[in-house]
């Protein structure tokens, strides 16, 4: 596992505030969005409906780790949550507009660029071996939007209490490199002690 690459609070916020005329990008923002709010992988976002909702909560319990944690994930639902939950009522009680994995990462690099999200974000190249810069908009995917709920939270929330959000198992390799320093936590630190 290599350095994730998230969003910003800042820049969540910016796209689940921008005005989007195109339905089918608006409809993808939201469902990224909502999966920037629980912290859910896409197989899990899929398969929610209203019965997963208990007292404003989602709970449910991870495809990918139901065999070794038998503890359901849950997610208080935050007021941004509920505001795109409020926008669906489909007939079959699903929370959200189903998209194939495929297009809804299509989707995403569409949205991105429409958007302006296109910081410049280092990415490791496997068959180079090097350290690329490229924007943003070219790694949208559905996993980011997990990658920013667990960035956001993970330098003011302990640990154990997001991993019972994300449903991540004790020792998780891929839980623990979202504890690496990121930059904001050196700019702070510098900012803070030697300004």
């Amino acid at each position: 596992y290599g350095a994730p690459i998230c969003m910003t609070k800042d820049e969540r916020d910016y796209l689940y505030n921008l005005s989007i005329t195109d339905e089918r990008l608006s409809r993808v923002r939201d469902i990224f969005c909502f999966q920037c709010f629980v912290g859910c992988r896409v197989g899990d976002r899929i398969t929610f409906t209203q019965e997963d909702i208990i007292n404003d909560t989602l709970v449910y319990y991870p495809n990918k780790t139901k065999s070794e944690n038998r503890t359901p994930a849950k997610v208080p639902l935050s007021s941004k949550a509920k505001a795109i939950l409020e926008k669906y009522d489909l007939p079959d009680g699903k929370l959200l507009p189903f998209i194939s994995d495929q297009k809804y990462n299509d989707y995403l690099k569409d949205l991105f660029s429409m958007a302006g999200l296109n910081r410049m974000v280092a990415k490791f190249n496997p068959l180079t071996m090097e350290k690329e810069k490229i924007p943003l908009s070219q790694v949208a995917s559905s996993h980011l939007a997990r990658r920013t709920f667990i960035h956001i939270l993970h330098r003011n929330v302990k640990d154990s209490v997001i991993a019972s959000m994300s449903g991540h198992v004790k020792g998780s390799k891929a839980f623990d490199r979202y504890y690496e320093v990121d930059d904001e936590t050196r700019k702070d630190a510098i900012n803070k002690y030697l300004d």
